[in-house]
């Protein structure tokens, strides 16, 4: 995301890997829940509208959830 979407003069807007949850201490989030009861991957994707508008903020976040889904096999169709 950070080489083809975020120009490198935007680097407070970076995308980076936040938490990985690997075991089941404070599974407080659905996403953490999905992960530790069913043991599939589950992610959590967020945007920032700090200096950016809604078109950028909706262009990033399509393109990291194509891209992540992409990588487990999930592909768009027409």
């Amino acid at each position: 995301m950070n080489e083809h979407y975020v120009p490198w003069t935007m680097r407070f807007h970076r995308f980076t890997l936040g938490n990985v949850q690997d075991d089941d201490r404070d599974a407080g989030l659905l996403v953490q829940k999905v992960n530790l009861d069913l043991n599939v991957a589950g992610f959590l994707v967020e945007s920032t509208d700090f200096l950016l508008d809604l078109d950028t903020q909706i262009r990033w976040t399509g393109a990291i959830t194509e891209l992540l889904l992409d990588r487990h096999g999930i592909r768009r169709t027409a």
